[in-house]
């Protein structure tokens, strides 16, 4: 599986040296962008398409990695939590397990020896 990754890998990055190569004129327009808003306005900025692509591909990156990130250090504080509640339910069970086996009258219920005796049809 690993080699058929590789191969994949290089295939697509085949296809894109091509592209790129087939189209450097096209990506190399410039774009030209302004922000009005209403304190200030930015711009006119010209920028290259190619440069214009390459920075909304590492903004939309960062995003996701962003967000797993965020994901990531939930899923770590939930797994600390419930790792700390079975060490607790853990020792808690140890506990139960060192108590002496013995019953007592006042545990058993009212009339369950003698319902295990008298069963009709025995």
């Amino acid at each position: 599986m690993r080699y058929v990754k590789i191969a994949f890998l290089l295939v697509f990055l085949t296809l894109l040296l091509v592209f790129i190569f087939q189209n450097v004129t096209a990506l190399s327009a410039a774009v030209n962008l302004h922000y009005d808003l209403l304190v200030t306005s930015l711009g006119p900025l010209d920028i290259p398409l190619y440069a214009l692509l390459f920075l909304s591909l590492f903004t939309g990156a960062f995003s996701v990695a962003a967000v797993d990130m965020l994901l990531l250090f939930r899923q770590r504080r939930a797994l600390k939590k419930k790792e700390q509640q079975i060490r607790e339910l853990e020792s808690e069970l140890a506990k139960f397990r060192n108590l002496p086996l013995t019953e007592t009258a006042e545990l058993a219920p009212e009339g369950a020896s003698s319902h295990l005796e008298a069963q009709p049809g025995s």
